[in-house]
C-alpha cells in the first residue's frame, strides 16, 4: 500500500503558474476540465489515476451541470480534499494523475495523510466511472 501526502497550496503554487501562463484562472480551470473531460469520456477508466482527488474533479463536473460522469459525489472525500479554490483543486487532481498515469496499481489502496493527521485508506470507486 503506498502513502501519499496533500500538498499544501503553497507546494502546489508552482503547478498552478505553470499552468496559467498568460491566462485567467478561469480559463486555465475550464481548459483543464475541458481537458481532463476529453480523455475520460476516451477512457473512462482513468478517473481511478485521479485518487482521492477524483470527487472533487467529478464535482466540478457535476456543479457545471455536466453529469456526463454521473451525479453521485462522496462528500466526505470532497470536504477532506479540497482546497477551497478550483485552481488548488485542479492543481492537485492534476499532479496526482500525471504521477499515477501509467502505473499498473490504481485499483490499489492508498493511505492519505491530510492535514499532519493519522492516514486515511482511500480506494478509487466510483460505481457510475466503472459502469461507463
Amino acid at each position: 500500500m503506498s502513502m501519499i501526502e496533500k500538498p499544501t497550496k503553497e507546494e502546489l503554487d508552482g503547478v498552478v503558474s505553470a499552468g496559467i501562463g498568460d491566462r485567467s484562472e478561469d480559463e486555465w480551470v475550464a481548459s483543464l476540465l475541458f481537458g481532463i473531460r476529453a480523455f475520460l469520456v476516451k477512457n473512462p477508466k482513468r478517473y481511478r489515476n485521479f485518487g482521492p482527488y477524483w470527487w472533487l474533479v467529478k464535482k466540478m463536473f457535476v456543479d457545471a451541470g455536466d453529469t456526463v460522469f454521473g451525479d453521485h459525489i462522496d462528500a466526505r472525500w470532497v470536504e477532506r480534499m479540497d482546497y477551497g479554490d478550483a485552481k488548488y483543486n485542479l492543481a492537485a487532481a492534476f499532479a496526482y494523475e500525471d504521477a499515477r498515469f501509467g502505473t499498473t496499481n490504481v485499483m490499489e489502496p492508498v493511505h492519505v495523510i491530510i492535514d499532519d493527521g493519522d492516514p486515511i485508506e482511500f480506494v478509487s470507486a466510483d460505481e457510475e466511472m466503472e459502469t461507463l
